[in-house]
């Protein structure tokens, strides 16, 4: 599976908003870094908020300053219930030990899609993760 698509959009957001190639724009990038000041910032939150369809707790707005920092707010405020695989309707496994966690459909042998996510370091972005994969690809 390619890049989480999460990401990408988020990227390619930025890179829209700030005329940044997105190829130059990662996941340790700060905001300052491709050219972002405070009011860019505020316009940049209200545009995820709006493309992602969340909203952000004011009381963390003021520490997303980085891309890795948007992408995991954004994660955390798509979890929710792990949604059922939509490829074969089976619930997901939720793996982890430590730092490493991932989800992947339950039905590994007859699953005709078989999603997974990359590792993350709680359950909780695992599950956002798989969420934000079923949606696409449902």
């Amino acid at each position: 599976m390619s890049a989480c698509p999460t990401l990408t959009n988020l990227i390619s957001l930025l890179a829209d908003f700030t005329q940044v190639s997105a190829d130059a724009i990662t996941i340790e990038s700060t905001l300052a870094d491709i050219g972002m000041d405070s009011l860019d910032q505020v316009e940049i939150l209200n545009e995820i908020e709006e493309h992602f369809e969340i909203e952000f707790p004011e009381s963390d707005e003021l520490e997303l300053t980085t891309v890795a920092a948007l992408y995991q707010a954004i994660l955390k405020t798509q979890t929710g219930a792990p949604q059922h695989c939509p490829y074969c309707h089976q619930p997901p496994n939720i793996l982890g030990v430590d730092d490493q966690h991932f989800a992947e459909c339950s039905n590994q042998l007859d699953c005709p899609g078989w999603p997974y996510t990359d590792p993350y370091p709680t359950q909780e972005l695992a599950i956002a993760a798989w969420n934000t994969i079923t949606r696409q690809e449902s």
